[in-house]
């Protein structure tokens, strides 16, 4: 997903991303307003309210991340946004973290913004294709 790997960003430019936050904002605005027992249509999927801001917060971390892999030293994302993403990677999306990634390692490699080196893919074995997961 990110550009550091090698992949053409999905959301490449500030214009790309704000049509498609707009748009999805707009869609879990109106839907959610009107959304019985906390839940809105996505993706042909019933998802609770909280799960999809949840992805789109996700989502948005990792884009972040795409406009930052040519900045040197980039910072990563805060705290409480890489447990997010941690959390969805480590629980929703399965497979396990190479012990020696810490939450920003993980972030920035399994969200695609930082390619896996050798030593990554040896510990990561058939796991290594979730990287990313989406995108």
């Amino acid at each position: 997903m990110c550009a550091g790997s090698g992949r053409t960003p999905t959301l490449a430019t500030a214009d790309s991303l704000r049509d498609h936050f707009e748009e999805a904002v707009a869609a879990v605005a109106a839907t959610s307003r009107t959304a019985p027992l906390g839940r809105v249509r996505f993706q042909n999927r019933a998802v609770a309210v909280e799960d999809l801001l949840a992805m789109f917060a996700v989502e948005s971390a990792i884009c972040h991340l795409d406009f930052l892999v040519t900045v040197p030293d980039p910072p990563g994302p805060a705290p409480d946004v890489s447990e997010l993403v941690v959390a969805a990677f480590d629980g929703g999306l399965g497979g396990q973290r190479p012990a020696s990634w810490d939450d920003l390692a993980h972030v920035r490699k399994r969200g695609g913004c930082q390619p896996l080196d050798a030593a990554d893919l040896a510990e990561r074995g058939t796991h290594a294709s979730q990287c990313p997961p989406f995108g």
